[in-house]
């Protein structure tokens, strides 16, 4: 048998341009950088810093922390934690960026007295309570 084939008359698609710098966008980081009216890379800049502070995070929701400073402790107590800041995108769009890029990944609750809510990093509470005084021993 005898087979014979032409060339095709279609144009041959042109090949990606790529480069080392080259990066592709998610749809999600396109979206959520124009809205915020920053760069893309800058978006996926912060949104790392982020999800690397939420993995270094010690604590987790419903734990009862303690503010660093005495003067926090005095005026806030003993505070349970309601929610922790997972990605960048689960912010606000008219939330400043921070300028030392310590961004606020922590929601917590003062268990006595006053009730608002209040936005912290992971280092302005700790685990343990360094505020007790142990009298009479």
């Amino acid at each position: 048998m005898i087979e014979q084939t032409y060339p095709s008359k279609r144009a041959k698609p042109m090949g990606f341009l790529t480069s080392a710098k080259s990066r592709f966008f998610s749809p999600v980081e396109v979206t959520q950088a124009r809205m915020r009216k920053i760069t893309v890379e800058e978006y996926i800049r912060r949104d790392k810093i982020i999800r690397t502070e939420w993995n270094a995070c010690p604590f987790k929701v419903g734990d009862t922390v303690y503010p660093k400073s005495q003067k926090d402790y005095i005026d806030y107590g003993p505070v349970e934690i309601t929610a922790m800041l997972q990605s960048y995108k689960d912010t606000s769009i008219e939330d400043e960026w921070p300028k030392n890029d310590n961004p606020f990944i922590l929601t917590i609750k003062p268990l006595k007295g006053n009730r608002d809510l209040v936005f912290c990093t992971a280092n302005w509470v700790v685990k343990t309570n360094p505020h007790l005084l142990l009298e009479n021993v």
